[in-house]
């Protein structure tokens, strides 16, 4: 399954929306430090989906706040 997140950091809380079908609205509590948001996204993806964290992957974008996910169900 493939979707699109689009990021928002500095949240109180973090928070997954689905916005519309396969398109995603992620607001993460951390800051961008060292790839930290990238790995908080994919913890809180695996979560949300009920899947290893291993089976998640940012395909696109991986530098910018709306990023391609690719999801191993």
């Amino acid at each position: 399954m493939r979707i699109t997140v689009k990021v928002m950091l500095h949240a109180k809380r973090n928070v997954i929306e689905e916005i519309e079908k396969n398109k995603y609205q992620v607001r993460l509590s951390v800051s961008p430090v060292d790839g930290g948001e990238n790995k908080e996204l994919i913890k809180i993806l695996s979560e949300y989906f009920h899947s290893p964290k291993s089976l998640i992957t940012i395909v696109r974008n991986i530098h910018t706040r709306t990023k391609i996910i690719d999801i191993k169900l």
